[in-house]
């Protein structure tokens, strides 16, 4: 690049720079500091340096989340000047401020990002950011907020949602405020970026007139000033402060609303856009926030009688602030049609705080709901326990509202019924408090850190855990899928301009609370006695309980010993380790009984749990949860952290299996079967975790080891990614 930035008041960043650049940097620094008035003193690059030019700028740290904004806008802009000034073609800044200044990342992020969108109007110069390798939550962060400029900056889908209030209209709608065709936008005093988004996008006349009124009115509640540039017809500045305290916050809003409310009137306009006021960096409560804005507009427009518009604007990015929008609009009373929310004709009436109904073997509801479960779940399981509808009528609304959305933006019914299997604790928190982003990630991350629901019930029976009596839980949920693309694990939200991600065959991934509806919930149990021996000696058929199961992965006798024993081999009298542990417990001083383990006896799965542990260096913290013998590396987390899944060092894999990085054994079959497919080991090391193993376990083959390695290279240059810059070439 031709210009590095450096500031001069970060210790460490201004020393290694002086120390690549040799004394002659140093010295002209030193040099140019006592005769310069200049904001920026420029030296030329020597030594190690590959840049030109040195620019050496100060900063200042603050409190106030404005002055800090501006004082990074102008470190930003003052460099980008001179380096166009001395027709530089290219610079790199560093991100100030988030080491030990600890400043918000996102706030930084956003400041500098586009600041130098803004300064590259009409300048052909290429900006990169460059970031510390360890630090990979500042460059998310960065690379978050060119990903939202960008979808600024682009066409999309919008939503609206709008609802009749008396005579007026309450519109929610995804855009920008500096674009709304109202007659009056408001802007707070609070948001320093949206102040200065709408006063330069109006013109510098505007700028004036907002600088003259504060001047002369400092104190005044609000500040009126013409639209200049914008459609509107004026521009309203409130001022308004966020608080901590939570009535505090309330009262502040309601008092905001009754400010706006009057001088509207005064004026005679009648159509209003407000921002998501509080919503953004001021970190303020979205349920507060939005729920006071929406009540006390709609209290206003119903009292006074008045035959307004009033927008609430919410950024692109935006979108869990315009779902919480929604929802507080749609459960509002009166404020939604009853023709959209008519409840499904098969459920029943009930006086009480009821959400489950068992519904009946006999009628055709249940029948229909067994024969598509059958599809894919003939032979996988003994018996249907029960099928519950779920009439969760809050969350069903939600959802409705949902859908109406997805119909109307979409011009087309997106909606599946899919499937959802989990452990019995979190089957009975979704259906009081539906799919919400606590369970994003819990079945999985490899398309997106969502929601999973699968078109294939044999898949999520992966996911539903048995309880003590064996029974097990899968939902089947109204989902919509929307507009959808192929999921990859880096995507923490949904990608602009799509609603879900799947893997393109039976998986979707869904990212919102109100996407998909929990409508029944099947209990059944799992191949127990059902005449077929489904573990290795027929455990799941003796004497009609469920037992302890063998695994694949087997006991390890010693470190030096590569021998693997069954479950069913401990305790036979016969000595299989040359050291007898697999006889007796030294530990626990104790016989290993010739019997089996029964699961219901946490006490005798106890014994096992701890002869599991005596093998391994590691224990698990989480000492008092009681885990089945076989529930041991599985590659399913079962305690805090996943310490069950690192308790693996011990065990050994067969000749026909592959070891993982961690230790997993998986089916060589598994081993990158498709470019950046399905993950069989927990660490991706069977397919985009490969280069991880850096050593060759004696348990993976060579040969196969090196053709994987050189596939994977391969594919790994096919795309490369740089991470510790980011360009600005494309602006």
């Amino acid at each position: 690049t031709d210009v590095i930035v450096v500031c001069s008041s970060s210790k460490f960043l201004f020393e290694k720079i002086c120390k690549a650049g040799g004394n002659s940097v140093l010295a002209s620094y030193k040099s140019q500091l006592k005769k310069s008035k200049n904001s920026v003193i420029s030296v030329q690059a020597d030594g190690e340096l590959a840049s030109k030019q040195i620019y050496f700028l100060s900063w200042k740290a603050d409190a106030d989340v404005s002055i800090l904004r501006e004082s990074i806008e102008n470190f930003v802009s003052d460099a980008f000047e001179k380096a166009v000034e001395e027709n530089h073609r290219s610079i790199a800044y560093p991100a100030i401020g988030c080491g030990q200044f600890g400043c918000s990342i996102d706030l930084v992020a956003q400041a500098m990002i586009r600041e130098v969108h803004r300064k590259q109007q009409g300048h052909d110069i290429s900006v990169t950011f460059v970031i510390q390798e360890a630090r990979t939550d500042i460059y998310d962060e960065f690379q978050n907020q060119i990903q939202l400029l960008e979808a600024e900056m682009s066409p999309t889908d919008l939503k609206t949602m709008s609802a009749t209030v008396k005579k007026g209209v309450i519109e929610i709608e995804q855009g920008d405020i500096i674009k709304q065709e109202v007659d009056v936008i408001i802007g707070s005093s609070s948001s320093g970026f949206l102040r200065q988004a709408i006063t330069e996008a109006a013109g510098n006349e505007v700028q004036k007139a907002y600088k003259k009124e504060l001047k002369n009115h400092p104190n005044s509640t609000l500040i009126s000033v013409p639209s200049g540039a914008l459609p509107c017809k004026q521009i309203f500045f409130v001022k308004w402060e966020p608080d901590d305290d939570e009535d505090i916050l309330r009262q502040s809003i309601v008092d905001l609303i009754s400010t706006v409310v009057q001088n509207v009137i005064s004026h005679k306009f009648t159509s209003i856009a407000f921002p998501a006021i509080g919503c953004g960096l001021h970190g303020c409560s979205t349920q507060i926030v939005i729920g006071t804005m929406v009540r006390e507009m709609k209290k206003h427009l119903v009292k006074r009688d008045l035959c307004w518009k009033v927008k609430f604007v919410v950024q692109p990015n935006q979108e869990n602030i315009y779902d919480v929008f929604c929802k507080v609009l749609i459960t509002h009373d009166g404020l939604h049609e009853s023709n959209i929310y008519q409840l499904p004709p098969t459920w029943e009436k009930s006086t009480e705080h009821q959400i489950r109904f068992i519904v009946p073997a006999t009628t055709d509801e249940y029948k229909s709901i067994v024969s598509n479960f059958d599809q894919t779940m003939t032979g996988k399981y003994t018996e249907i326990i029960h099928i519950e509808r779920i009439q969760n009528e809050r969350w069903y609304k939600q959802y409705v509202a949902h859908r109406e959305d997805f119909i109307r933006r979409l011009e087309e019914d997106t909606e599946k019924h899919l499937y959802h299997g989990c452990p019995e604790q979190a089957a009975n928190l979704i259906m009081e408090d539906c799919f919400n982003r606590s369970f994003a990630g819990v079945n999985g991350t490899v398309y997106g850190f969502g929601v999973y629901f699968s078109s294939n019930a044999s898949y999520s029976h992966g996911f539903a855990h048995a309880n003590a009596n064996g029974e097990r839980c899968m939902f089947i949920a109204r989902v919509l899928v929307g507009k959808t693309t192929k999921g990859n694990s880096s995507m923490k939200t949904r990608p602009l301009g799509f609603d879900s991600t799947t893997d393109e065959k039976h998986i979707f991934v869904t990212y919102h609370d109100a996407q998909a509806y929990a409508e029944y919930l099947i209990t059944y149990k799992h191949c127990l006695r059902n005449g077929i021996n489904a573990c290795s000696y027929g455990e799941d058929e003796i004497d009609g309980d469920e037992y302890c199961m063998t695994n694949k992965h087997r006991l390890n006798c010693s470190e030096e010993s590569s021998k693997r024993l069954l479950v069913s081999l401990l305790g036979d009298s016969i000595a299989q380790c040359n050291d007898v542990n697999d006889e007796y417990i030294t530990q626990l001083k104790l016989n290993v009984v010739d019997r089996k383990y029964r699961a219901t006896n946490s006490i005798e799965c106890d014994v096992l749990k701890v002869y599991a542990q005596s093998t391994s260096s590691t224990l698990t913290t989480e000492s008092s949860k009681v885990l089945l013998f076989h529930q041991y590396c599985d590659t399913l987390w079962n305690l805090i952290r996943g310490f069950d899944e690192s308790l693996c060092n011990d065990w050994r894999c067969s000749k026909n299996e592959y070891q993982c990085f961690n230790d997993h054994c998986v089916s060589t079959n598994y081993v990158f079967d498709q470019y950046f497919g399905e993950w069989h080991c927990p660490d991706a090391s069977d397919n985009v975790g490969f280069l991880r193993i850096t050593y060759l376990s004696k348990h993976n083959n060579q040969t196969v080891i090196d053709v994987f390695r050189r596939q994977m290279r391969d594919a790994f240059n096919r795309g490369t990614v740089q991470i510790k810059s980011i360009a600005f070439d494309t602006f």
